[in-house]
């Protein structure tokens, strides 16, 4: 047989032959090595979670999402194709005794790192599958540690080690995803979070000043808050609230520079907690002993490996063919990893996390000494005023811009680049869709608009009733106010952000002049159509129908317009456009009577200042009435203005508890 097995060979061309002895020998190592690469993928994969993962709640990052996506869903299925192909290992097979010894690391890498105990809500609500695995999973690491014992006894004990840390590192992940899931739309929230005790009346209650909230024990401020911070972020507050009374010093040092920073940096705090309460582990004020014990159960495991290694080393030379040396190495990869990573997860949940000062205040009575809250500080010095918590960028889409940039791009750039931009892969000097920073200016002004209408924040609907109240910088707006807010009487959300949309473009075309409001209501127009249009917030079915029709409307007249935008503009004023729906054609109408109103009844300085206005006031409607869902995801993907919008409102906008708290 070997002889024709031979003389068949030899009957293929020498390419052939060559090609069939290379797969046969990448065959051959991979199913020698096999094992070894897994477990080493599994490792990797856990670093870059843990050191990678925390950026994605400062950074707007398409290509980071999608490597920690593929990332998070490879970590456990590597770990869990592991540990079941350990399973199937000979036990008495010399060669094998090292590797079984791999099979609790496994457990540990399933437990997950610190920084991303959840890659999204959806992972949350899954808690009970992760129950159920975790069953299995220790089961059949359970039966890897009984092969185990019938090998090297001395390999047991760190073996032993290492399986009760990666359970309990493993239970740990599903009662962080069971208690953050239990936050669901249709859940049952799992009693206060994180230790957190609800803060008396005469602390923090109804009647506390504003200037309290933003203190310089900040950090603190926010942990006693957090258990109804939470509830508001969630919409699971009464319906009643009681705005708080702002007296002018209050609105004085709200207004200014210090103040604004201040209020900005409680409401990013806030968030950074609740960021930490979903995806984290780092919102637990248990996880610390947690911690400590895991890193002591892992470091006495290392050491008795190295004992036994050296001990080995003392032994008879006939037992030394047990281990492999890249065996060994990779043994002492998987130990000092464990330890170099909890150590990592404890350094950053000190330096770059706020949950570390919750040990200090000590929910469940006393105090840290003051020597501990010192050193916290100071661990953490990149946490001052001057470093972001979320991205700090505002999205822009201009919807015009848009249609213009599309029809050019398949006329001057053909087909197969209008196909990329399709796609999303647009040019360089592409400025329809885009980020800009978010400015001081955008900042204060949003606080300003705050703090003067703190007393009409109840946003049952949009009627644009701030635009009433500001105060004038010159003669006055005349009738315009009682103009627009008859305008926006009869309309609906999504109309109302496309006619202010229209009105804010034929003044921006109008009016060139540079000016911080000006370009704070340019950048406020598309941030907003960008929730609206392309985050589909508060659109129902008729709103999608609604923009279907304005996109046909807009092709159809820019193409008239040879798809210049100031001439669309211009024929939207003085021309009637056939092609228009009843409905389009009396909200074009509203915006080019609206625009004349604000040239010819507003004085120039106060034009910007009343549109800034009724955006800002939009704003604060879609983030107090949109879907809870929206703002937590968007904490996981480098935060929502929207988002630190609603919080901002919260210390002014606190619920009516009858019970005496808030």
């Amino acid at each position: 047989m070997r002889m024709l097995n031979d003389h068949v060979q030899s009957s293929y061309p020498p390419q052939a032959q060559h090609s069939r002895l290379t797969v046969g020998s990448i065959q051959q190592l991979w199913n020698e090595w096999e094992i070894q690469c897994l477990v080493l993928a599994s490792f990797s994969l856990q670093v870059f979670l843990l050191f990678f993962a925390g950026f994605r709640k400062r950074y707007d990052s398409r290509a980071l999402s999608v490597l920690l996506w593929l990332a998070y869903l490879s970590a456990d299925t590597v770990a869990l194709f592991v540990l079941g192909h350990l399973t199937c290992v000979v036990h008495d097979d010399p060669r094998h005794q090292m590797v079984l010894f791999w099979a609790p690391f496994m457990l540990l890498h399933l437990g997950g790192q610190d920084t991303i105990t959840a890659f999204s809500m959806e992972d949350c609500a899954l808690w009970k599958r992760h129950l159920l695995n975790l069953t299995t999973q220790v089961a059949l690491a359970i039966y890897v540690v009984g092969k185990q014992w019938q090998g090297d006894k001395q390999l047991v004990a760190p073996m032993v080690l290492i399986f009760i840390s990666g359970t309990a590192k493993y239970m740990e992940r599903i009662w962080i995803l069971g208690r953050a899931g239990s936050w669901g739309p249709i859940s049952r929230p799992w009693g206060p979070l994180c230790g957190q005790r609800r803060i008396p009346r005469d602390r923090f209650g109804l009647d506390a000043p504003i200037w309290s909230f933003y203190s310089s024990d900040m950090e603190d401020v926010a942990h006693d808050m957090f258990y109804d911070s939470m509830k508001y972020f969630m919409n699971r507050t009464s319906k009643l609230f009681r705005m708080t009374v702002l007296n002018q010093e209050e609105l004085d040092c709200l207004k200014s520079d210090e103040g604004v920073n201040l209020a900005y940096k409680f409401a990013e705090t806030q968030l950074s907690l609740i960021y930490d309460f979903f995806y984290t582990k780092f919102g637990s004020l248990d996880g610390v002993l947690h911690r400590l014990t895991i890193l002591i159960i892992n470091s006495t495991a290392l050491s008795l490996f190295v004992l036994h290694h050296k001990g080995g080393k003392r032994r008879s030379e006939a037992v030394k063919y047990y281990y492999r040396v890249a065996d060994v190495a990779i043994s002492y990869i998987l130990l000092v990893g464990a330890v170099a990573l909890e150590i990592s997860s404890i350094l950053m949940w000190l330096m770059t996390s706020y949950s570390p000062s919750n040990v200090c205040t000590g929910s469940r009575g006393g105090h840290s000494p003051k020597i501990v809250v010192s050193i916290l500080k100071r661990l953490r010095p990149a946490q001052g005023s001057n470093r972001l918590e979320w991205s700090g960028k505002l999205q822009q889409y201009n919807l015009i811009d848009e249609i213009i940039q599309e029809e050019k791009a398949r006329k001057e750039y053909g087909w197969l680049k209008w196909i990329m931009w399709r796609m999303g892969i647009k040019q360089q000097d592409d400025t329809t869709t885009k980020h800009v920073a978010i400015s001081p200016e955008v900042k204060k002004v949003f606080l300003d608009k705050l703090c003067d209408n703190y007393g009409r924040l109840y946003f049952s609907s949009f009627t644009a009733e701030w635009a009433a109240y500001i105060p004038s910088s010159s003669s006055g707006f005349g009738a315009a106010p009682q103009i627009v807010r008859r305008i926006f009487e009869d309309l609906d959300l999504v109309s109302s952000a496309f006619l202010w949309h229209l009105v804010t473009d034929i003044c921006l075309v109008r009016d060139e002049t540079p000016s911080k409001l000006r370009t704070c209501s340019q950048h406020l127009s598309n941030y907003i159509m960008h929730l609206v249009y392309r985050c589909n917030l508060m659109v129902d079915a008729d709103g999608c129908l609604f923009f279907e029709e304005c996109i046909q409307w807009i092709e159809t007249s820019c193409k008239h317009a040879n798809y210049d935008k100031r001439d669309f503009l211009q024929r939207l004023r003085h021309e009637r456009d056939m092609s228009l729906t009843e409905s389009l054609e009396h909200l074009a109408g509203l915006a080019t009577h609206c625009a004349f109103v604000l040239k010819n009844e507003v004085a120039a300085a106060d034009q910007w200042d009343m549109i800034t206005t009724v955006w800002i006031e939009m704003l604060c409607y879609i983030a107090r009435n949109c879907d809870h869902g929206f703002h937590a995801k968007q904490l996981s993907a480098g935060g929502e203005f929207l988002t630190h919008a609603k919080m901002l409102m919260f210390p002014i906008h606190r619920p009516v508890d009858p019970s005496g708290y808030m």
